[in-house]
């Protein structure tokens, strides 16, 4: 290599590291705005806001109300930011913005230390804007804990790989992210079991004991106190969480592969799920693009070291074989563990294209609009202020309600719409009006009025809803309060995207009708 070339290498070496702390400032920026705008808890967050509220320090590791479900560590934990400090949009918040932020600390670390600084920029920006994970870094859930331990384990496994026994600093991080994993986590274990795979198979071929015994030392604790936390805690959330008949997805009941398919669609299942998770991780406009660098990544690695395909693609084995035997439901948002993983894997084909067309530099640049065109679109639509589930603002349907309400009005909360009203109605002085709840998921005109059959004439009735506006259509509206002999005046007080407030005033009809028009009213 001539001296010349060595100066453009450490040149190049320079910018990359430079723009490579652009790229995790950024990232960190664009998670910092949505956090910073303080968006009121939308359903799932409300749910387990109001467990965290409501239930003692007892019960909140025991059985969580509304169908939740989540790490003790990380339950004890929330529910002590908000004891602590009484706010719920921001220190609820602020364990997934700042596991976030240490993902993008380990994610840069890991890339340059195992690839040229190029490549490692290159790798990174494929991580730092990943829609998904931008998304979550700012929800009140486990699943950027999830995150980090995943990328912890892999920045530790990937220098033990490349450092042996040398890596006691590794070996020290691999424990704790495990240790951590088995309180504040569900699917990081899935991450630490595909990294502790990876060291053992090498270990093992290397006739290194000492690996071997450190990594069956950290099995054995950790496997000891989950067993513990399980019989002692998980067991009883579980029963309350829905998991055991299939959550919201069916993916819990698939039996899949193990022990043998049963039929053509169970064969199928696992290509089209992965096709799914991808599209959910990745989006629509880059679904594509990156399944090739993960294929071209995973080749690469095959060829060169495959222990590593038990770090990279092993994660989401783990998962997938445990969910085909009942044992954790593979939702997409419950199997973001995988996506270190599958980023370094895709990482690993930019650095054999690289390498592959040393003289064409430009050709893996090109490369990476097609990976990163879906998630930079839901960037520049986030960087507007317009935050994830944003539709779903309750607040201004509250103040709209809080202006305008009279005593002897009646109030009917939609079934998505009443953990946002329970947590925020004492904010608006709503708490002591009564008010009837809506069952199920299904809004529609004929649903809510059978659920408030002692409206009367004169009265004036409120409806909060939480669903597109375009989606309440008027069918059955005038023919379900016909049936009470009723008529009414319609207005929408307030209304964002999703969150509607609607007004009935009603009078008197004469002639009620004698069935109320067909609906299903449950999901």
């Amino acid at each position: 290599m001539t001296t010349e070339r060595r100066h453009l290498e450490s040149v190049d070496g320079i910018w990359a590291r430079r723009i490579s702390w652009g790229i995790v400032a950024l990232a960190a920026l664009i998670a910092f705005v949505h956090f910073a705008g303080g968006r009121v808890l939308w359903v799932d967050e409300a749910m387990i806001a109001l467990n965290l509220r409501d239930l003692s320090w007892k019960q909140v590791v025991t059985r969580l109300e509304y169908a939740q479900m989540a790490p003790i560590g990380w339950l004890l934990g929330q529910k002590a930011l908000l004891e602590l400090t009484g706010n719920l949009e921001y220190s609820l918040r602020i364990v997934s913005f700042l596991a976030w932020i240490g993902c993008l600390f380990l994610f840069r670390d890991l890339c340059f230390r195992r690839f040229s600084p190029f490549v490692a920029a290159c790798g990174l920006a494929l991580f730092a804007f990943s829609a998904v994970l931008l998304k979550y870094a700012v929800e009140l859930k486990h699943y950027e804990i999830d995150v980090l331990v995943a990328t912890a384990s892999l920045w530790a496994a990937m220098n033990i790989l490349s450092a042996g026994r040398r890596a006691w600093g590794s070996w020290i991080v691999f424990a704790i992210a495990a240790l951590f994993g088995v309180f504040f986590s569900f699917g990081g274990l899935f991450a630490i079991a595909g990294s502790g795979l990876a060291i053992l198979v090498q270990s093992l071929k290397s006739g290194r004991r000492d690996g071997v015994l450190l990594l069956g030392a950290i099995g054995i604790l950790c496997s000891l106190i989950f067993a513990w936390l399980m019989l002692s805690f998980y067991r009883s959330m579980v029963a309350g969480s829905g998991l055991t008949e299939g959550g919201n997805d069916a993916f819990f009941n698939r039996t899949s592969y193990m022990p043998l398919p049963t039929s053509l669609e169970d064969l199928l299942w696992l290509p089209r799920w992965i096709w799914d998770f991808f599209l959910y991780a990745f989006t629509a406009g880059s679904r594509i693009g990156v399944t090739i660098l993960i294929g071209i990544g995973v080749l690469a690695i095959a060829r060169r070291q495959r222990e590593l395909l038990f770090v990279t693609v092993g994660p989401l084995g783990v998962g997938l074989l445990a969910s085909s035997v009942h044992a954790y439901p593979m939702f997409e948002r419950l199997a973001l563990f995988a996506l270190p993983g599958l980023f370094l894997a895709a990482t690993f084909a930019i650095a054999w294209i690289t390498e592959k067309l040393s003289g064409h530099r430009m050709m893996p640049l090109a490369l990476l609009p097609t990976a990163l065109i879906g998630p930079l679109g839901d960037i520049a639509y986030s960087m507007r202020l317009s935050p994830p589930y944003a539709n779903q603002d309750i607040r201004p349907v509250m103040e709209a309600l809080e202006r305008e309400i009279s005593p002897d009005d009646s109030i009917y909360v939609a079934g998505l719409a009443i953990p946002a009203w329970l947590l925020y109605r004492g904010h608006y002085g709503l708490q002591n009006h009564v008010w009837t709840a809506g069952h199920g998921d299904v809004v529609s005109w004929p649903c809510m009025v059978r659920g408030m059959p002692d409206l009367i004439p004169g009265q004036t009735a409120w409806f909060v809803v939480i669903q597109n506006r375009t989606e309440l259509a008027e069918d059955g509206f005038a023919d379900s309060l016909a049936l009470l002999g009723l008529v009414a005046k319609h207005e929408i007080l307030a209304a964002t995207d999703g969150a509607t407030l609607h007004r009935l005033r009603l009078s008197g009809q004469g002639r009620p009708l004698s069935a109320l028009p067909d609906a299903e009213c449950r999901t």
